[in-house]
Order: structure tokens, then sequence, then C-alpha cells
């Protein structure tokens, strides 16, 4: 027995020895395992942080105010500028803890982690600077089109005319900063609204004239296209044209033609003269029946507050520079003199 007890003691003392001599083995292999299975997470992580193989670079992505995390991530989930909606949120929420995104239009010109985007969209980052946009006093609804076009990204030419012709006259022109990729909506919205600020102050003025505000926009426009740029000349010539209503005499106006055919003084036939347009007049007395272009605070103020004088003609030479005449008479002669005609 006693025999039997030294070799179970021994048996188990070799156990022992064997098992002592395995922890250290099993260690290491544990940590090689968790070492391998943390390789894996972060290749794995990686795979889905970086960007998709269609990658929309140089593009705009709008995110409008109050959008919710779940929506923009899954926005950009479908237009492929992240893989994985849930780590997007993942580090979004690290990024800003209760900030959450910022709304606003991001532009991503080349190709960049989810990581990145999270961090942007935490931080407003959007890349974009505002485009400045300068209207000139006078430009036309078609003019500004054509600037819009030019200057922003995709920019919806037809649609901002067809929005836009109804409100010519009272869409202010300034220099605006507008996002690169502003629709017609918000571009009308935000003229309109210039036209309304810069408007009320003048509204006394108006009231004074006597004049209803659609009647003194009509005229502004046409002093506009008619007037040079200092406010003398514009009243002088507001107070010629308010003469001819008063006396019942045609405006006469080459640009009221201009708005409707495209043609300069020079290039009018006898034809464009005797045809009955709504806004020649030439055919037509008084006011057209609307604003021909969209006029600035100068030309309103001479609208309302005209110089009244003893002409009742005006032109200008190839220089800008005006004479005036009492009659038709003077008037020729100007023009022989100062147009060789």
């Amino acid at each position: 027995m006693d025999h039997d007890k030294t070799f179970i003691e021994k048996i188990g003392s070799w156990t022992k020895s064997f098992f002592e001599a395995l922890v250290p083995e099993i260690k290491a292999q544990k940590s090689i395992l968790l070492a391998g299975l943390l390789f894996f997470v972060f290749i794995s992580l990686l795979s889905f942080v970086a960007p998709p193989r269609n990658y929309p670079i140089q593009t705009y992505l709008e995110i409008p105010s109050g959008s919710s995390l779940s929506s923009v991530s899954r926005d950009l989930a479908e237009s492929e500028y992240i893989k994985s909606e849930q780590i997007f949120k993942f580090f979004v929420v690290l990024f800003g803890r209760q900030k959450g995104i910022k709304a606003g239009e991001y532009f991503f010109e080349h190709k960049i982690s989810l990581v990145e985007i999270a961090w942007r969209m935490v931080h407003g980052d959007t890349r974009v600077a505002p485009v400045s946009v300068t209207f000139f006093e006078g430009a036309t609804v078609e003019e500004m089109a054509e600037v819009l076009t030019d200057r922003l990204f995709e920019f919806d030419k037809d649609y901002f005319l067809e929005l836009a012709r109804s409100k010519e006259g009272y869409l202010f022109p300034d220099t605006y900063h507008f996002k690169k990729k502003s629709n017609p909506e918000e571009i009308v919205e935000i003229l309109e609204k210039t036209f309304i600020e810069k408007t009320d102050p003048l509204l006394p003025l108006f009231e004074e004239s006597g004049r209803s505000i659609d009647e003194i926009v009509i005229m502004a426009s046409i002093i506009e296209k008619e007037a040079a740029h200092n406010l003398e000349e514009k009243k002088t010539i507001s107070g010629i044209l308010w003469k001819r209503i008063s006396i019942d005499m045609p405006l006469q106006v080459d640009a009221t033609l201009k708005y409707i055919t495209g043609k300069g003084s020079a290039q009018l036939t006898n034809e464009d003269l005797q045809t009955d347009y709504p806004y020649n007049t030439y055919t037509n007395k008084g006011l057209p029946p609307g604003p021909i272009s969209n006029p600035g605070v100068m030309a309103l103020k001479a609208a309302a507050e005209p110089i009244e004088t003893s002409y009742l003609y005006y032109l200008h030479d190839n220089s800008g520079n005006v004479y005036y005449a009492k009659n038709h008479g003077g008037h020729l002669q100007n023009r022989r003199n100062y147009l060789g005609k």
C-alpha cells in the first residue's frame, strides 16, 4: 500500500509539473489568439471606415436643418459615401457627444474615410465657401439667370425663370453670397426679401409721391435703362418721363421695346416702333404693363422724387453724356450735334 501511495504521489507530482510547464504555453497561446482577434477586428474596422469603391468625388451633399442622425447615415450609405451606418453613428457620437451633426452643404472633393466624414459633420466643416454673386442695378430676370448659371453648381436656369419672371422689378439687385448649390426657390426668396428690406425705409417717400409702389417700380425700372449712375440725372429723366405721362404724351422709350424684342436702339426698325406690343411706349401711352428691369435704391428714389424741369426730351451721346431739349426741334438739333443724325 505504501508503495502504491508513493507511486500515486509520483504521478500527481509529474502531473502537477506537466501542467505547471503547460500554463505559460497556454497563456502565450491566449495572447496570440487575442492579438489575432484584435488584428482581425482592426482590419475589419478599417475596411468599413475606408471609402466605398464608387465614392462620388467632386460632389455636394445637403444636410437639411433638423435632420436626424439615422436619416443622414442612411443618405450617406445610399449615396456611397460610407459603408456602415452603425459605425458612422458610433464615430459621430464619439466626436460630438450630444452635439450631433451640423446642417449645411458639404463638398467632397476627393475620397475620405468614414471617420473624417463624421468629424467634419460634427464640426460643420463643409469645405464650401459661399459664392459671391453680383447683380447690377437694372439687371433683368434673364440677365440674373445668366449670372446664376455661370456662378452656381448645376443651377436650374429654366426653373428660376419660371419662378422669377412674374417678379421682375421686385428682385433686388445687389451682391449676394449664395451656397454653391443654392436652388431657385431659395434665391428668389432671398432677392424678394432683400427688396422688401431695402424699400421699407423708402415707403414714406413713396406715399408722399402720390403714386403706387407698382407705378414707382415700373418707372424706376425704366430709369435704370435710360439714365447714368448718378442721382441727379436719374431724377431729371424721371421728371421728363412723368411729365410726358401728365400731358398724355407717349413715353417713347426704346428700352421698353428692347425688353420685348431684344433689340437695341440702333437695331429698332420703323416696323418695330409701329407694332402694337404691350411694352411699345411709342404706340401706347402711360407706363408699360410691368417693370422692365430690377431697379436699385437710387432709381427708386428718382422715380418717387423727380426733378421738375422745362425739358421734354433727352438723349445720350456715344460717351454717355446726356443732352436735354425743351421741344422736338431742340431734340432734333441735339441728335445732329451729338449723334450725327
